[in-house]
């Protein structure tokens, strides 16, 4: 037991304690110390996991709590997998999980409120089931992050402040990391949790760069629900929607995701149907790309979760159509004497991307692609190489030959209806069509792609005749 006694006395060691028992001339440094403190954890952990030594967890789990809230990684995870390790919700009795816990909670005065205490209280979220908190915790919490947002304003309005020399900024990213894991104590504080900090963002003028937009994003990634109505309605803003972009496109945005591709009736009716009405009563083309600004927006977010839902578009023809609206929309602007600008031509690309990517995934490819042919006819002052590329090379070698049958079928229906336009037509003859076929030529799938079967448009047009003999290739 004596020795039991040393183990507990090392482990109880505090950072300031270690700091003065550091000898920098001699052996004993101050990285050694953290090295026995750890492995000295170690062993205590491994030690109680002995029923022998039960009469001692409290007064063990006691210094493990303590030594949470190190400011040594290292020192601070060994603790947290000690205190994996014993399962103190199973081991210890209520009471005593709530004597624990108080030795974290001390947060009546702001300056107890430090990273290293707030990191400890993250680590016993995880460890303790939420009922052992108090419902007040939250409310608690979003009010020392305002007075550290403000406090975090007022330090970096002064040039020489730096955000790594920032105290309040590292307790505003220690209280929003403790907020990520407070679960249903604090969902309906979460939104304006992260208004909080946007604002506090855009009086410094910093938001990309800020550290805590690790945090933030975590906020999103972890309440799907209550966040994604908030900030959807919050798109014409730039930093809520772009916050939302990066949230869709984190490693563990995936719940958030889902719940997107899950509501995207919300992304019609709160987005598109108010959109094409703007759209429609527009008159000059400032008013046209202002109307069509959150649409913009939404096309982002939708290519971002298309990134991970291949099928998104294709399982939802609705919001399919409301994009391919939006383009024939963006051709008649870029047709217009005023162009739209260099500064705006990112958008029309996205969208253009994003109805390429669909197209693989679409059941009605052809009427898709023919959609997207006019680009070749208007004026065009965005880069669409990319567009040009995917008809001129995508589309004849990566496709199957039963595909590309498929798609000429279908834009013969097209070139045959005369309510279509000809230099549409004249598109889709020289973009599609012949592509298609030299492609079929070139491998000898001409059999395939021209066996008569019960489809009079492909049989009785004439067109394929004409069209093989203006290329060159055999009638």
């Amino acid at each position: 037991r004596s020795y039991f006694g040393e183990l507990v006395q090392i482990c109880k060691l505090d950072d300031r304690s270690a700091k003065q028992a550091a000898r920098p001339l001699s052996h004993i440094s101050a990285e050694l110390i953290t090295e026995l403190r750890v492995q000295g954890i170690q062993l205590l952990a491994t030690i109680m996991t002995n029923s022998a030594w039960s009469s001692q967890l409290r007064s063990v789990v006691d210094v493990f709590v303590g030594t949470l809230m190190s400011e040594h990684s290292e020192v601070s995870n060994a603790a947290f997998k000690a205190l994996e390790l014993l399962k103190i919700d199973e081991h210890l009795s209520n009471d005593d999980l709530q004597g624990v816990l108080r030795l974290v909670l001390e947060l009546g005065d702001s300056s107890k409120l430090t990273p290293a205490r707030l990191s400890a209280l993250s680590s016993m979220l995880q460890l303790v089931p939420a009922n052992f908190f108090s419902e007040r915790l939250g409310a608690h919490l979003f009010e020392y992050l305002k007075e550290c947002t403000q406090r975090m304003v007022a330090e970096m309005r002064n040039p020489k402040t730096a955000w790594i020399n920032s105290s309040a900024l590292a307790t505003a990213r220690s209280l929003l990391t403790v907020f990520t894991r407070l679960g249903k104590l604090a969902e309906t504080l979460v939104p304006q949790a992260v208004n909080q900090v946007l604002e506090a963002h855009s009086a410094i003028g910093r938001h990309v760069s800020s550290p805590l937009m690790t945090p933030l994003l975590l906020c999103l990634c972890r309440f799907p629900t209550i966040m994604l109505g908030h900030m959807m309605s919050m798109l014409s803003s730039e930093k809520h929607s772009s916050l939302l972009l990066m949230a869709l496109q984190h490693e563990e945005g995936d719940a958030l995701r889902e719940h997107f591709i899950a509501n995207v009736d919300m992304l019609n009716e709160r987005v598109f149907v108010p959109g094409d009405h703007a759209l429609r009563t527009a008159t000059t083309l400032t008013q046209q790309i202002s109307a069509s600004s959150v649409q913009y927006t939404a096309v982002a977010l939708i290519h971002a979760v298309s990134q991970y839902h291949k099928t998104f578009l294709s399982d939802n023809a609705g919001l399919l159509g409301c994009l391919v609206k939006l383009w024939n929309y963006t051709l008649a602007w870029n047709s217009h004497q005023e162009a739209i600008p260099a500064c705006r031509s990112n958008e029309p690309r996205l969208l253009l991307k994003t109805l390429l990517d669909a197209v693989w995934h679409v059941p009605k490819k052809a009427d898709l692609l023919y959609n997207l042919l006019p680009m070749f006819s208007t004026r065009n002052l965005m880069h669409l190489g990319f567009g040009r590329t995917y008809f001129f090379r995508t589309l004849p070698l990566d496709y199957p030959i039963k595909v590309k049958r498929d798609m000429i079928l279908r834009l013969l229906s097209y070139i045959n209806d005369p309510k279509q336009a000809q230099n549409v037509k004249a598109i889709a003859i020289e973009k599609i069509m012949i592509p298609l076929i030299l492609s079929a030529v070139r491998r000898g799938n001409t059999e395939i792609l021209f066996k008569q079967d019960d489809s009079p448009a492909l049989r009785n047009s004439g067109f394929l005749t004409r069209l093989m003999t203006v290329i060159g290739g055999p009638s």
